[in-house]
């Protein structure tokens, strides 16, 4: 855990930096398979569970 928190520490210092810009794409292509898994979850599990104020009750 100490090596966890000395990571941090050195990305807050500027001693150490991790390169967002340049793995742009593969941030991207993680982005869109968690948006569309989030679309098609709850589809996939049969639609959703809608509550007493859509059945008309």
């Amino acid at each position: 855990m100490a090596s966890f928190a000395k990571f941090g520490n050195d990305l807050y210092t500027g001693k150490r930096s991790y390169d967002f810009v340049g793995k742009r794409k593969i941030f991207f292509v993680i982005s869109a398979l968690g948006i569309i898994l989030a679309i098609l979850l709850p589809l996939l599990r049969g639609g959703f569970n809608l509550g007493l104020e859509f059945r008309g009750g």
